[in-house]
């Protein structure tokens, strides 16, 4: 049967805007998602108390398997687990850069095949902060990766975006942008090596170009740098200081004025120590300033271990500023 002209541009345009409802719909529901919270797990042994996760209720746990490095031969620090890894694991290699410069991609391969089931893990997640030299070796590792593991995803550091014409884009579903330690460690003039505000602005560029979809990582953690004849002689975990050996400098900055021990570590007299630590206000100054540049599914959290001193619910909020 055949409809009239009028009667079928009514109905196409009918069709039409049932079908432009439809999409609408679908965009604000996509939109509407929350962004979810992750968390990585980045020590050498896992053991984790089930409470503490109840509480957290994190997305995925994204826990490093694997520690892979070079010094005169490879090495590989396999984690140990003392109890089962959760069931929405996502293992994660670190690859030290110089490893490719010694070693092969099959070796690599065979290694991360070996310990890791992709049946068992289909997400499996690299971390390597690759140079011009190595990025060929380590973007052959991942494609030999991405047949094996479907969600395969690799870490970004801010440099890799602002230049991605020259350092190239990983060969990836996802990317994670590690919004952190983005300066020198040895520069003893950073005042924060953890979070810098101030410098990592200055590679606030070509987000809108970069190809990769980004989720975005966050830091959750404190260290001590210790200065000794004007260079970084050691790197403490934690924020806690014998604040009666020392003398006050300036913000987040002591000078050791009586020779003590820290964590086990002997500290002399005239050493320095600047405290880079990270608050909940500038976790949220960081996520407000990159809203109009990403818009990640998951804001993954390092490392779970400090969580709880900065709250949950407060984690949570960070991570919602993208909804």
């Amino acid at each position: 049967m055949n409809l009239p002209k009028s009667k079928l541009i009514i109905a196409t345009i009918l069709l039409s805007t049932i079908f432009l409802f439809s999409l609408i719909s679908f965009l604000q529901h996509t939109k509407n998602n929350p962004t979810q919270v992750s968390y990585y797990h980045w020590k050498s042994t896992y053991k984790l108390n089930n409470d503490q996760l109840k509480q957290a209720f994190p997305h995925q746990l994204y826990i490093k398997f694997l520690d892979i490095g070079y010094s005169n031969k490879l090495e590989v620090i396999t984690t140990r687990f003392q109890q089962q890894a959760p069931k929405n694991t996502v293992p994660v290699v670190y690859i030290d850069n110089q490893v490719f410069k010694h070693e092969g991609v099959e070796r690599l391969y065979s290694l991360i095949k070996k310990k890791i089931s992709h049946i068992k893990y289909p997400s499996l997640q690299l971390d390597c902060d690759w140079s011009l030299s190595t990025k060929k070796k380590y973007f052959t590792l991942l494609k030999r990766l991405g047949r094996d593991y479907p969600q395969l995803s690799a870490t970004i550091r801010l440099h890799q975006v602002k230049y991605f014409k020259k350092t190239g884009v990983p060969p990836v579903k996802r990317g994670v942008l590690m919004y952190y330690n983005m300066s020198d460690i040895q520069d003893i003039s950073i005042k924060n090596y953890i979070l810098d505000l101030d410098v990592a602005k200055s590679y606030h560029v070509n987000f809108d170009q970069y190809p990769l979809a980004l989720d975005l990582a966050l830091p959750l953690y404190h260290q001590i740098r210790v200065i000794r004849q004007n260079k970084i002689t050691m790197i403490l975990t934690g924020k806690t200081l014998n604040y009666q050996k020392l003398e006050k400098l300036a913000e987040n900055k002591y000078k050791v004025k009586q020779a003590h021990y820290l964590q086990n570590n002997y500290l002399y007299e005239g050493d320095l120590l600047l405290l880079d630590a990270v608050s909940i206000e500038d976790l949220r100054t960081a996520a407000q300033t990159l809203k109009p540049l990403i818009q990640p599914t998951e804001v993954i959290f390092y490392e779970f271990s400090y969580a709880k001193d900065f709250g949950y619910k407060n984690i949570a909020r960070i991570a919602h500023i993208f909804d």
